[in-house]
This record gives structure tokens, C-alpha cells and sequence, in this order.
């Protein structure tokens, strides 16, 4: 690369050697279970994310805490559960997200009581960026095209060491993040 000296890090890391407990499967869902899904959020009565005293473009309906996940959520519970060999009770609380074209969601990090964040990406793409943290010892960013039907987990190091984000989207893209 033009113009950078050898003690300098590149922004943003495209290779496929990403932070510890950061995991990405494209394709783990079908296209019918992608509409099917789809066609239970259009459903949805979803709103625009509160914030502290923000109103966010991204609208969203959740499941928390003692609150049980719908019936049509199950199969894909049960999916991500046989993938990662951990029970289905594992997944306590779901998050669906609609990001219409020109919708992202700043840096931030999930909240501490959580250990692994699932998400998967319906209907359209994203980018997906992590960066370090302001004390972490890790110097670069990692950023990634997250496909329709893909899902990615952070955990460990990816999660306790690293913000996200997702840029803002050019067509139209739901996802649901579920939490242990």
C-alpha cells in the first residue's frame, strides 16, 4: 500500500484471520426457511430502536429475558443449536432488525451479561466491522460482507475486546440476533 510506513496498521483487515471466538458460516439457512422467516417478521409490529434519547432509522421487535420465543423462531434455534453442539434453551433473547436502504447501527457493544451474540443476516447484505476497543492491545479492524442466510457468533476475545458495527445498507436487509 502507497504512503504507510512499516510501523503503521492497516484500518481495517479483509483477510480471513479474524479476532479469537469470531465465527462466520454463510449459507446456514435455505432460501425457504429465509422466506418463511420473512414472511413471520412482515408480520411483526416493528419500531424504531430507542437509544437513550435517540430514535433510531433501524426498526426492531424483540423477545426478552422470561418471555418465550415464538413457535417459528424454534426451527431456527434448533439449527444454530445442532450446529454449535449446545442445547436450543440456549438462546434467551431474540432481536429482529430491519435495516431499510441507508440504515446501519453505530459502533457499540453489546451489553456484559451477555456471552455469545448469534446474528443472522436475511434479505440483503451487509458489511460488518469490528474495531478494538479504546484499551485493547490489538491494533486493526476487521471488516467483512455478511450474506443473506449467513449467520456470524461473536464470543471470547471478538466479543469482550471489540466494538461493531454494520454500515449503513444499500437495499433493504433484516436480521435477528439472538443472546445466551
Amino acid at each position: 500500500m502507497r504512503g504507510r510506513t512499516p510501523n503503521q496498521y492497516p484500518l481495517f483487515d479483509v483477510s480471513e484471520a479474524w479476532p479469537n471466538g469470531f465465527v462466520y458460516q454463510p449459507d446456514l439457512i435455505t432460501p425457504e426457511e429465509e422466506a418463511v422467516l420473512l414472511a413471520y417478521i412482515h408480520e411483526l409490529p416493528l419500531k424504531n430502536a430507542p437509544f437513550r434519547e435517540y430514535t433510531a432509522k433501524r426498526r426492531v421487535h424483540g423477545w426478552w429475558g422470561n418471555r418465550t420465543l415464538p413457535q417459528w423462531l424454534l426451527p431456527i434455534t434448533a439449527k444454530l443449536a445442532a450446529w454449535q453442539g449446545v442445547p436450543q434453551n440456549t438462546f434467551k433473547n431474540a432481536l429482529i432488525s430491519e435495516y431499510s436502504p441507508g440504515t446501519g447501527v453505530g459502533w457499540h457493544r453489546d451489553a456484559p451479561p451477555y456471552e455469545k451474540i448469534y446474528g443472522l443476516s436475511l434479505a440483503g447484505w451487509a458489511q460488518f466491522e469490528l474495531r478494538p476497543n479504546r484499551n485493547a492491545t490489538v491494533q486493526k479492524g476487521f471488516s467483512r460482507t455478511v450474506e443473506p442466510r449467513s449467520v456470524y457468533i461473536m464470543q471470547g476475545e471478538s466479543r469482550a475486546r471489540f466494538q461493531h458495527r454494520v454500515v449503513q445498507t444499500k437495499t433493504m436487509r433484516y436480521s435477528i440476533t439472538f443472546r445466551t
